[in-house]
């Protein structure tokens, strides 16, 4: 057991503790970052979220993908390059804080309902409380769709439903 009267080390100086946050990535600093399988994805993903004016939130990794509801940003999905330790891939923001279930007035059937339409896609798997999309091969052009219908559903649900 240590006591205050043991020192340890011999630096006599006290360093100042610093925080701060870590620079945010860009949008091609972000496609710069994928694998070719994940480029394929990412930017039809994106595309999808300037065509719907979506915000994207960037981080120091990745993004969120978010509806604006009266002034207030819901997430609908975080995008993560390879090198982040999500890996390459699309989080669902159905449950956890920001997302759907902290946000939005919604019954636990309806989240089902958007959770079995996900995971009956084949591409969705199971993430803790989320679901995921890991983009670690080619997708083909039916599943990037089914992907990006699905993202669609979400807004919708969200658009029509009130906040809480």
């Amino acid at each position: 057991m240590l006591s205050y009267d043991i020192v340890v080390g011999r630096e006599t100086q006290i360093k100042e503790i610093s925080s701060g946050s870590l620079p945010k990535i860009t949008q091609d600093d972000f496609i710069k970052a994928l694998d070719e399988n994940g480029k394929e994805v990412f930017e039809k993903v994106l595309q999808f979220a300037n065509q719907k004016k979506l915000p994207i939130r960037w981080g120091s990794k990745g993004f969120s993908m978010n509806v604006d509801k009266d002034g207030i940003k819901v997430v609908i999905c975080y995008g993560f390059p390879p090198d982040s330790v999500f890996k390459q891939s699309v989080y669902t923001g159905l449950v956890g804080k920001g997302g759907l279930l902290s946000k939005i007035d919604v019954s636990e059937s309806v989240k089902e309902e958007l959770w079995q339409e996900a995971y009956g896609t084949g591409i969705f798997q199971e993430a803790g409380q989320e679901l995921k999309v890991v983009v670690d091969r080619k997708f083909s052009e039916k599943e990037i769709e089914l992907l990006l219908n699905w993202l669609e559903k979400l807004v919708s649900t969200i658009i029509s439903l009130d906040l809480k």
